[in-house]
């Protein structure tokens, strides 16, 4: 098993924290949405939604609703875009160790999985496998001993019918 980087840990808890954070302040804010079209300003001459004349988008009022606070949210990303930045910028010292075991590891589990695809090609007779060859071999041989002995009865039974006549 390989060694955790605590720089690697820290950065992953802090990247779980800022989806946290954002999922929940994305619900609050769909809650302020809601809270805020379920207010239209009504035009009191028409008894419409009031129309912003500039933009030509309906108006609501926004009073009795909270808009949620970014801030939190905000400032776990910058700690964790500060994390990232001091972990780029450290040189890593055991790079051609880990690398080396990386890949000894992968040639190891490639050998290993060649072993194990063998042993269960044979264990379920799949194509290809030895007992399926050697069962088709002998159903071969069975197949090629019944048309040798039809061959043979076919000749004997045509040798004895032909030269009684």
């Amino acid at each position: 098993m390989s060694k955790s980087n605590p720089d690697q840990d820290k950065i992953y808890s802090q990247t779980s924290q800022v989806y946290t954070s954002l999922q929940n302040y994305n619900s609050a804010y769909t809650s302020y949405l809601m809270c805020v079209e379920k207010q239209p300003v009504i035009d009191p001459n028409t008894g419409h939604i009031l129309r912003d004349s500039s933009s030509n988008k309906f108006v609501y009022s926004s009073a009795n609703c909270n808009k949620p606070d970014s801030t939190q949210l905000l400032q776990q990303i910058d700690e964790l875009q500060t994390s990232i930045s001091t972990m780029v910028g450290q040189t890593p010292t055991n790079t051609d160790s880990s690398m080396n075991h990386t890949a000894q590891n992968y040639n190891q589990m490639l050998s290993l999985r060649n072993e194990l695809d063998t042993k269960l090609q044979e264990l379920y007779e799949m194509n290809g496998s030895i007992p399926v060859i050697y069962r088709q071999d002998a159903d071969s041989a069975v197949y090629a001993t019944i048309l040798w002995t039809i061959l043979a009865s076919s000749l004997l039974y045509y040798f004895f019918t032909k030269r009684n006549l």
